[in-house]
């Protein structure tokens, strides 16, 4: 059988009304069809009052409109009751009687008896019972109010369902638990925003992170001393280190990284980083220590392009490109070739979403670039290899700084989410070692050229 909830959720109206039409009337109110544009107040006061007490109640409640509450017989609605409950008029007859404004939908379906009827599906309170804000009463009437300001209406249990103030003390103390539990879960809410923040702000116990530091420059250390075994490259150099900024060991192991090489590698452009393609397909690599560096070049239309990496089972890995092979070595000066700078990075943005798939979205990764011997380079635009558009805006004049390092933190999700975006961060950092005149805007458009496979 369809249960209440999901009869809900579904929208599923008519198994709805046949879900309710025999429910305990603490939980469902029936009423025969009237008109709401044309009852009397009194009428429609009292509609305003089972829909506080609803509020009030565990789990809100139903007030179908289209059955005969004493004999239980099915009345239909018809078009011009119908429209007289449209949802926004019934908000407006109910918004100013109740504090906080009660929630609820107006649906129509069809009763078991095939007969049109009206659901008013009442929401419990979210945070604090629903207080009537409004006293109404009527000459005639010699007992209290319809309503009264400041009174906590609620569903009777007992007897004859109906609604009611609170009288005992065990309904106080039911909405007061409730409430409590309510605003303990918006608390618990709240905290798990704070250390989403915290965790996403990369905010660590300070021991703990001068501990992860340390581990990771002997990381580091180690997969240098291996690198040196491989050809040099000459200046000027691009090195990308990148790790998690928290330290484990061992967060792969080694069949398990030599897999994840294999299927994270970024082929963009003519180029697989860390290293061609056919060297990961031939699995030309060797993990059997826990660290795998290696050496690789490939030639392009107008040179060469160099590049050795590390990699080891805690996740960090190291790698170098040779820039000086991406333009001709009779070019008079010291060019720097910004864009292909741009466009290793952000090659190297979509091998690491791959590789770190599988830690958590909110997890930071530390970015460290460095390019070696920029002193007295032109930050250049004229265009190699696959790169075929200038960047005429950017207009600079040598740099004066002997090197460009800097570093930056990312979350998993921003290399997966906006590869570009990333990219973006770290080219905004180079451009300030320059006096280039270069807007967000079009840095990022060039990046977005860049990253087109086109």
């Amino acid at each position: 059988m369809t249960t209440l909830q999901n009869a809900v959720a579904v929208t599923d109206y008519d198994a709805l009304l046949a879900e309710l039409w025999n429910q305990p009337e603490d939980r469902v109110d029936f009423k025969e069809p009237f008109r709401l544009d044309q009852a009397p107040k009194k009428q429609v006061c009292g509609l305003v009052k089972d829909i506080l007490g609803m509020s009030n109640r565990a789990g809100g409640g139903f007030i179908i409109i289209g059955k005969k509450d004493i004999t239980g017989e099915a009345i239909h609605c018809d078009d011009e009751v119908v429209k007289s409950f449209d949802t926004t008029k019934v908000h407006d007859k109910v918004r100013f009687h109740g504090k906080p404004e009660p929630t609820f939908n107006v649906y129509l379906g069809t009763s078991p008896a095939g007969t049109t009827a009206i659901i008013i599906h009442v929401k419990e309170f979210p945070e604090v019972p629903v207080i009537c804000a409004q006293t109404i009463s009527f000459t005639e009437d010699k007992g209290p109010p319809v309503l009264r300001e400041g009174a906590l209406y609620i569903r009777s249990k007992t007897g004859n369902a109906r609604t009611c103030e609170v009288s005992s003390e065990q309904d106080m103390r039911d909405l007061i638990d409730r409430a409590v539990l309510k605003s303990g879960k918006k608390l618990t809410t709240a905290f798990e925003d704070l250390i989403e923040r915290y965790l996403r702000a990369g905010i660590v116990d300070p021991i703990e992170k001068k501990e992860a530091a340390r581990s990771w420059q002997k990381e580091q250390d180690l997969i240098c001393k291996k690198l040196e075994t491989l050809p040099t490259l000459s200046d000027p150099i691009l090195q990308i280190i990148v790790h998690p900024c928290d330290y484990e060991k061992n967060m792969f192991d080694t069949k398990t990284l030599q897999s994840k090489l294999s299927r994270s590698a970024s082929f963009h452009r003519g180029w697989s980083f860390p290293c061609p393609d056919f060297e990961i397909t031939k699995k030309l690599y060797d993990f059997s220590e826990g660290i795998l560096v290696h050496a690789s070049s490939k030639n392009f239309r107008d040179g060469e392009l160099h590049s050795v990496f590390g990699l080891n089972t805690s996740g960090l890995m190291i790698y170098r490109e040779e820039m000086s092979s991406a333009y001709d070595a009779n070019w008079a000066g010291k060019p720097l070739l910004v864009l292909w700078v741009f466009l290793t990075i952000y090659r190297a943005t979509g091998f690491l979403a791959k590789l770190f798939d599988f830690i958590p979205k909110t997890s930071q990764l530390k970015i460290q670039l460095l390019l070696s011997d920029t002193y007295q380079r032109l930050p250049c635009t004229h265009v190699y290899l696959p790169l075929d558009h200038p960047m005429a805006f950017f207009k600079a004049t040598q740099i004066s700084a002997p090197k460009i390092s800097f570093e930056i933190e990312v979350t998993r999700e921003e290399i997966t989410v906006d590869p570009i975006g990333v990219t973006f961060k770290a080219a905004r950092k180079i451009i300030e070692f320059t006096d280039a005149k270069v807007s967000d805007q079009q840095l990022r458009a060039e990046i977005e050229k860049i990253a087109d496979p086109a």
